[in-house]
């Protein structure tokens, strides 16, 4: 009996070691299977949830969020600062007697930031959940986005949703003490049901629909004998041409 007790618990071990990160610390990594956060998670660097994979964060889970070391942002991510990018499936499955908390670890102090979840061409269902101290909260981009009985406090912007095919249904939700409540950029879908916004210093909500730029094509020439061409900063909006002895001078702002 012992034997099989032991067989038992080293199979459970095993079979659950892989989906389950109690009080765990979570380097930088792209997930690679369906996985599940419960407990305490510290996560030290970016998280990437690719197309395909699930991650599931639980009822009661406390994630502390490191800031980023650096200011390098690897081309895979959108930011230099630690993030969760999701172009899969994210769930986070809070209740009201246990919510999910996603802060600044609190050894940061309150000069740290983190990037906030970024919601890539994926889903995410949002329940029950605070997210805290990110630039943004939830940044949502082509994806689809059900949040519900949560709150989105004391980040930069509350949430961000961003372009055309972007839907955002959130309900029953406090969004407070941000800089700005709820942003809805270039023709993205936020649909709001009891929303409570709470001193938020600039703005609760703002919509902003879909713009059809048409920028010009902008050429730079110089002949091959003449001395080059001196470019500072500039900002390219759109298809441009460089052509001959061009020198790129641009200094920090």
């Amino acid at each position: 009996m012992k034997n099989l007790f032991l067989c038992t618990s080293l199979y459970l071990l095993v079979f659950f070691g892989n989906f389950f990160l109690l009080s765990s610390h979570v380097y930088g990594e792209v997930l690679s299977k369906d996985t599940v956060w419960a407990g305490k998670v510290l996560l030290e660097e970016n998280i990437l949830v690719p197309h395909g994979i699930t991650l599931t964060v639980k009822q009661n889970t406390l994630v502390n969020v490191k800031s980023a070391d650096s200011t390098r942002t690897d081309p895979e991510y959108m930011s230099s600062l630690t993030e969760i990018i999701v172009r899969g499936t994210l769930h986070i499955e809070g209740d009201s007697v246990n919510p999910t908390v996603f802060r600044l670890d609190q050894e940061e102090g309150k000069d740290g930031s983190w990037a906030g979840i970024i919601i890539d061409g994926g889903t995410a269902s949002i329940t029950s959940s605070t997210i805290q101290d990110a630039e943004t909260g939830v940044w949502i981009i082509n994806g689809k986005v059900d949040i519900l009985g949560s709150t989105l406090q004391s980040n930069r912007y509350g949430l961000v949703a961003q372009r055309k095919n972007t839907v955002v249904n959130i309900a029953d939700t406090v969004v407070s003490a941000n800089d700005y409540g709820l942003l809805a950029l270039d023709g993205a879908s936020i649909i709001q049901k009891n929303i409570q916004f709470i001193e938020n210093r600039k703005q609760d909500f703002q919509s902003q629909p879909a713009a059809d730029f048409n920028f010009k094509m902008k050429r730079y020439t110089t002949s091959s004998t003449s001395k080059p061409r001196e470019l500072a900063d500039d900002v390219l909006q759109g298809d441009t041409v460089w052509e001959g002895h061009i020198l790129v001078n641009g200094r920090p702002g």
